[in-house]
């Protein structure tokens, strides 16, 4: 999923440390070892505790009551 999600960003938009983690994954190592050593980068650039890219922050989700009709 990480690798697809790369491929179809645009040329750097994802962090640097994304590659390492995703060829660190790809290699088999355990993600909770990963996210251990490089820390949260994906959550980071989703838009996690500080904001980032995402731009919403605390990366809570909302619900449009208007969007649906129930």
């Amino acid at each position: 999923m990480m690798r697809k999600m790369k491929d179809i960003m645009p040329p750097g938009m994802m962090p640097k440390e994304m590659d390492v983690a995703i060829k660190r994954l790809e290699a088999g190592e355990d993600p909770e070892k990963i996210e251990a050593d490089m820390g949260d980068v994906l959550g980071e650039f989703m838009g996690g505790e500080e904001g980032g890219p995402g731009g919403r922050g605390g990366g809570s989700y909302s619900r449009d009551g208007g969007l649906y009709d129930y």
